[in-house]
């Protein structure tokens, strides 16, 4: 009752100067469309805001598996966001992999 409010903690992640997003397309999505639609709302807000507001993100997804676990419409921004010169692919050996 008296903690934070949903708004509240949209802002926090909203806001900030520099935002990281890691591992994106690894949150459990229940298929309520509840984690796509904050997805959205965070990450619309950071691209309205253009260049103020710098955001990082890592996944182990292309963009095409990408858009399947989150939405194109999420994609679409974060292509425009960071621009195709700029999408990084990095490749090589899992390091999580136990001996």
């Amino acid at each position: 009752d008296n903690g934070e409010t949903e708004e509240e903690a949209l802002e926090a992640y909203i806001k900030p100067p520099l935002l990281i997003l890691d591992d994106l397309g690894a949150e459990q999505i229940s298929g309520s469309g509840w984690v796509e639609d904050r997805l959205y709302q965070i990450i619309g807000e950071r691209h309205a805001q253009g260049e103020d507001y710098s955001t990082v993100f890592t996944s182990n997804l292309s963009l095409k598996q990408l858009a399947a676990r989150i939405g194109e419409r999420i994609c679409w921004r974060i292509v425009e966001m960071c621009g195709k010169d700029h999408i990084v692919h990095v490749q090589g050996d899992n390091l999580r992999v136990l001996p």
